[in-house]
């Protein structure tokens, strides 16, 4: 049989946001700088949104992941990170929008510290382990920024919540989200089945 194999999606959604706020923060200082004599102010600026194009950068750019999906299971793998979930294991996997997968990650998140469970920070690390897009949890622009991005149009793609009977859940960013769904339902229909038909190319 045929496994399907999906790569992972990379949003720049911080870069975007940095590259068109550009313009108008040096056009301004220049202004600015000119005008009172402060010339320094035009480089500090300058420094400031290289240094910012960086760290939008660093957030966008992430290691991309692999899906696959087998007869039996869903394997997922990304850097040294490696997990197999069972088809019998699998509850759902269902689309999510960035700004709900943030809040469900962020409440959820709230749950397993309150139950003594790892550090949030931890606990975020494991829902985001194999997913490739920035959701928003951390900002250096008091929250500006991440609410720009949510209103973005390629920020609506829809991210995946894969839930597991032992309580893992993982949120996943496939290319083909709605085809990755469909396959999990696939994968699980067989199993409750015993069917073990191979997957539809």
């Amino acid at each position: 049989m045929t496994d399907k194999v999906y790569k992972t999606r990379l949003e720049w959604h911080n870069v975007k946001v940095v590259a068109m706020a550009a313009p108008f923060m040096l056009s301004g200082a220049a202004g600015i700088g000119f005008s009172t004599g402060h010339i320094k102010l035009i480089g500090g600026t300058a420094a400031a949104v290289a240094s910012a194009l960086i760290i939008a950068f660093i957030r966008d750019r992430k290691r991309p992941a692999t899906y696959r999906i087998t007869e039996q299971a869903l394997e997922l793998e990304r850097g040294r990170f490696q997990d197999r979930v069972l088809a019998a294991d699998i509850i759902d996997a269902s689309m999510m929008e960035r700004v709900v997968g943030r809040h469900y990650v962020q409440r959820k998140v709230v749950k397993k510290n309150r139950d003594g469970l790892p550090s949030p920070r931890a606990a975020q690390q494991r829902f985001l382990r194999y997913c490739t897009i920035d959701i928003g949890l951390r900002s250096f622009t008091f929250g500006l920024g991440r609410l720009f991005i949510d209103r973005m149009e390629s920020s609506r793609h829809d991210l995946i919540l894969l839930r597991a009977k032992n309580g893992v859940e993982f949120l996943l960013s496939p290319e083909r989200n709605q085809d990755f769904v469909e396959q999990i339902s696939k994968l699980k229909r067989r199993h409750e089945d015993g069917n073990a038909a191979p997957l539809q190319l």
